[in-house]
């Protein structure tokens, strides 16, 4: 008898668990989310993957697996390497034709989520690539309103140092959810309705702040239980 995943695991390929080396084992579905929106970045004849950040907040790391067979079922002799959360980016070095790569999502008790879409690069295409540019910002973060989970969103035009930090309505720092250096491009960072001391804060709006590159944004999220 095949037993289908709960609707709310959002496995791309329907399986109970997917069979890689990091593949899941458990009957009940209780495993990240497939990682979603991998792209292939090139820029002066190098490839960088990135990926969206992951919605769970017990998300430890990535298993970044490539293959030159599009189609193919990540194993422990496709496997890359791993990228620690919240980082969603690798450079994997030169562009490559005939290179695939998948990513999936490992939480803190070792279990893993489905695989992403496969994402490739074209190296004649990328030759006349205009590099990708980005904006320090800080984006809209998803869900909002959210309960219990959010994920706070930011763009860096360079790498350096960022601090991002939760505020309640009085202005009082309820949170530090990023501090340290990042690279350039997009980053995620969960925020699970918690305050640095673990407890659970109360329903209502709540500031995200950052800091980074002379930049200074906020934005107002919403938490509703």
């Amino acid at each position: 008898m095949r037993v289908l995943p709960r609707s709310a695991y959002a496995d791309p390929d329907g399986s109970r668990g997917d069979m890689g080396w990091y593949g899941s084992h458990d009957f009940v579905m209780e495993h990240p989310s497939y990682v979603q929106d991998l792209i292939v970045e090139t820029a002066g004849g190098q490839a960088t993957l990135r990926w969206r950040s992951n919605p769970e907040p017990d998300v430890a790391q990535y298993a970044v697996y490539c293959d030159t067979a599009g189609g193919f079922v990540p194993d422990a002799s496709s496997f890359v390497g791993f990228v620690a959360a919240p980082d969603t980016f690798l450079a994997v070095g030169a562009i490559a034709s005939n290179t695939f790569y998948r990513v999936n999502a490992i939480d803190t008790d070792g279990h893993a989520g489905g695989y992403s879409e496969e994402g490739t690069a074209d190296p004649a295409s990328a030759a006349g690539e205009t590099p990708v540019t980005y904006t320090t910002r800080l984006l809209a973060n998803v869900p909002n309103p959210f309960n219990p989970v959010t994920t706070v969103r930011f763009e860096l035009a360079a790498a350096g140092a960022v601090t991002v930090t939760v505020h309640d309505v009085a202005g009082r720092r309820v949170r530090t959810l990023v501090s340290g250096t990042y690279a350039r491009g997009p980053h995620g960072a969960p925020w699970n309705g918690r305050d640095d001391r673990g407890e659970p804060v109360s329903s209502g709006v709540y500031f995200c702040r950052l800091e980074a590159g002379g930049v200074v944004a906020t934005r107002k999220m919403v938490l509703l239980k």
